[in-house]
C-alpha cells in the first residue's frame, strides 16, 4: 500500500515539476554552475521575470483603460439592466482592486530583479527570491475572487464584456497567475532548493572533516536519539539502522536535527530531503572515523615495530 502511495506521489511530483531534481541533487555546486546547467536554470528564471513583467504591463493597461472608460462604465452601472446603488463607489472599488493587483506584480518584479543580481554576484541560485514565488501564489488566490464575482453575476458577463475590454482582461488574469505559479514559479522554487541542499551538504561535509572527534548524534542534541554505527560498510542505505530511525522521526524532530546541524533552508525542504542530508553527513563522519582509526592503528604498529 505504501509503495503504491509513494509511486503515485512520485508521478504527481514529476507531473508538476518540469526540472528533473534527481539529475542535479547529488552533484556539487561547481557542476551546477557550469555553462550547460547555468544556462538552463537562468532560462527558467528569466522566463519567470518576463512573465511577471507581462502581467504587470497588463495590470497597468487595465488601470489606464478603466480611467479612460470611466464615463462609459459609470453609465453602464446606472443602466436599467445593472442598476448599481452607487456607480461611483462600484467603479472606485474595481479600480482599487486593480491597483492592488498591479502593486503586487510590481513588488514581485523588483524583488525578483534584485535577487537575480545577488545570485549572479554570489554565484549561487539559492538567493533567488522566495517572496516572489509566494506573492505569485497570493495573486492567484486573490485573482480567483474575480471569478467568484463573475460566477455570481453570470448572466451579466456578456454585458460586462461589451461595455469595456478591461473586464475581459480581468477575467483572464487569474488564468495567467495559475499558469505562472504551477509551471514556472514552482520550478523556480525547485531550483532554489537544489542549490540550498547541495551547498548545505558541501558545507557540512567540510565541517565534518574539520571536526572528526565530535559527534552531533547524541541524546542531548536530539532528545534521546542514539548514535548507531553500522558495522557493515557494505550495508545499503535503505537497510541501514540509522537511516530507518531517521525515517521514523517526526517533522519536529527532523527540524531540531537540521537546526542543530545548521542546515540552511530546512524549513522549505521536504522530510526526505532532510533525512538524506543528515544520513550523508553521518555516513561521511563514519568513513572519516574509520580512516582515522586505521591510521592510528598503523602508527601504533610502526611504533611497536621500531621498539
Amino acid at each position: 500500500m505504501s509503495q503504491k502511495k509513494s509511486l503515485k506521489s512520485f508521478k504527481l511530483n514529476k507531473g508538476l515539476y518540469l526540472i528533473d531534481i534527481d539529475k542535479y541533487i547529488d552533484k556539487n555546486k561547481k557542476f551546477l554552475w557550469e555553462k550547460k546547467q547555468k544556462k538552463l536554470f537562468f532560462t527558467w528564471i528569466f522566463v519567470f521575470l518576463i512573465a511577471m513583467l507581462c502581467i504587470l504591463t497588463l495590470n497597468i493597461a487595465i488601470i489606464i483603460g478603466q480611467c479612460v472608460d470611466k464615463p462609459r462604465i459609470l453609465e453602464f452601472f446606472s443602466s436599467p439592466q445593472i442598476m448599481e446603488m452607487n456607480p461611483e463607489a462600484t467603479w472606485s472599488t474595481l479600480l482599487a482592486y486593480n491597483v492592488v493587483d498591479a502593486a503586487i506584480s510590481a513588488i514581485v518584479v523588483v524583488n525578483l530583479s534584485f535577487s537575480i543580481y545577488k545570485c549572479i554576484n554570489l554565484k549561487s541560485l539559492k538567493y533567488i527570491s522566495f517572496l516572489a514565488t509566494i506573492f505569485v501564489f497570493i495573486q492567484m488566490i486573490y485573482g480567483s475572487f474575480s471569478w467568484i464575482q463573475y460566477i455570481i453575476q453570470a448572466p451579466k458577463i456578456a454585458e460586462y464584456f461589451k461595455v469595456s475590454w478591461i473586464y475581459v482582461l480581468n477575467f483572464i488574469m487569474p488564468f495567467l497567475y495559475i499558469f505562472v505559479w504551477f509551471f514556472i514559479s514552482r520550478n523556480i522554487s525547485l531550483i532554489r532548493n537544489i542549490f540550498i541542499r547541495v551547498e548545505t551538504r558541501e558545507i557540512l561535509m567540510k565541517q565534518a572533516e574539520l571536526n572528526q572527534e565530535s559527534n552531533p548524534f547524541t541524546p542531548n542534541n536530539f532528545g534521546g536519539f542514539e548514535n548507531t554505527k553500522s558495522t557493515n560498510s557494505d550495508i545499503s542505505k535503505e537497510t541501514n539502522p540509522f537511516y530507518k530511525r531517521l525515517k521514523n522521526l517526526s517533522r519536529e524532530q527532523l527540524n531540531e536535527m537540521a537546526q542543530a546541524l545548521s542546515i540552511s533552508g530546512y524549513e522549505t525542504m521536504k522530510d526526505q530531503e532532510i533525512i538524506d542530508i543528515v544520513y550523508e553527513i553521518k555516513h561521511s563522519q563514519e568513513q572519516n572515523s574509520k580512516e582515522i582509526e586505521v591510521e592510528s592503528q598503523q602508527k601504533e604498529k610502526e611504533e611497536e615495530s621500531q621498539k
